[in-house]
C-alpha cells in the first residue's frame, strides 16, 4: 500500500465525519481537516464526488479560489539568490 493524505469532511447531511485519501500533496500519512487544506491537495479535491454512509452523494466545492503560487526555474548546481530569478512582463 502506498503513501497518502487524508482530509477529513464532514456531511452536511448527517453529520458522520468522512475520511477521503488523496495523492496529491506531499503523501506523508497527514490528516486534514476540511477547514485548511493545502493549495495543492484542494485543487485535486474541488470537484470529486464524495459518498457518505447515509446515502448522501457529495460534491467538494472551496468558498475560496485555490491559491496561485509564482513559479520559476532554477539552475542544478551552485547556490541561485532571488536577484538570479527571471522577471516577466
Amino acid at each position: 500500500m502506498g503513501m497518502f493524505d487524508t482530509v477529513h469532511y464532514k456531511c452536511p447531511g448527517c453529520g458522520r465525519m468522512i475520511e477521503e485519501q488523496t495523492k496529491a500533496g506531499d503523501c506523508r500519512m497527514n490528516n486534514y481537516h476540511e477547514g485548511s487544506v493545502p493549495a495543492e491537495i484542494a485543487a485535486s479535491e474541488i470537484g470529486s464526488k464524495v459518498d457518505c454512509g447515509c446515502g448522501c452523494t457529495l460534491r467538494v466545492h472551496s468558498s475560496a479560489p485555490v491559491a496561485r503560487v509564482k513559479l520559476y526555474l532554477v539552475v542544478d548546481g551552485p547556490e541561485v539568490t532571488e536577484s538570479d530569478e527571471v522577471e516577466w512582463d
